[in-house]
């Protein structure tokens, strides 16, 4: 990784969470890179490892996790031809609203959970996207709470994103 955008989102991160610089570990998420945007994760020595914090480089700017606006500002930078896990991954990492989890992409990814949830009479999902990108759903698996949510992202042209989080799969007692 350039030292130089090491830099910006380790700067980042001292700024929004009060990391100092030492304490820092970048990784890039490859996966999500987009022509133009590139997404990171900072790990703090001084938390616990399961907390990321995530940045994207946006052209030359860093962005950090938000509100809708935030998101969107990513979306429209980023998001063309991505597919819906994509767009998925984006919506939870940088919306506030839904912190740390696992976007659940296929059966495959958790079979556990995809089990569970077929034993509760429920129906497992893949990422979609409607075909003019204003409606987004998803599953979201949170591993701490042992909890599966829907998650359903919705946008008006030129707005923010707004997500509705819904428990589909209660933690067991």
């Amino acid at each position: 990784m350039d030292e130089n955008i090491r830099r910006k989102i380790v700067d980042a991160a001292k700024s929004a969470y009060g990391w100092t610089t030492g304490e820092n570990r970048v990784d890039e998420v490859e996966e999500l890179r987009r022509p133009g945007c590139s997404f990171y994760t900072v790990a703090n020595d001084a938390r616990m490892r399961h907390h990321l914090a995530n940045f994207a480089l946006v052209g030359d700017k860093v962005i950090g996790s938000g509100d809708g606006t935030t998101v969107a500002k990513i979306l429209d930078t980023c998001s063309q031809d991505a597919p819906a896990d994509w767009w998925a991954e984006i919506v939870k990492r940088y919306h506030r609203d839904l912190g740390d989890g696992l976007v659940l992409r296929d059966e495959s990814s958790k079979p556990g959970v995809a089990g569970k949830l077929s034993a509760a009479g429920a129906t497992f999902m893949r990422p979609t996207l409607d075909k003019d990108k204003r409606a987004l759903t998803f599953l979201l698996w949170d591993p701490e709470l042992n909890v599966v949510f829907r998650i359903h992202a919705t946008r008006s042209p030129g707005g923010p994103v707004h997500v509705e989080k819904t428990k589909v799969l209660p933690a067991a007692a």
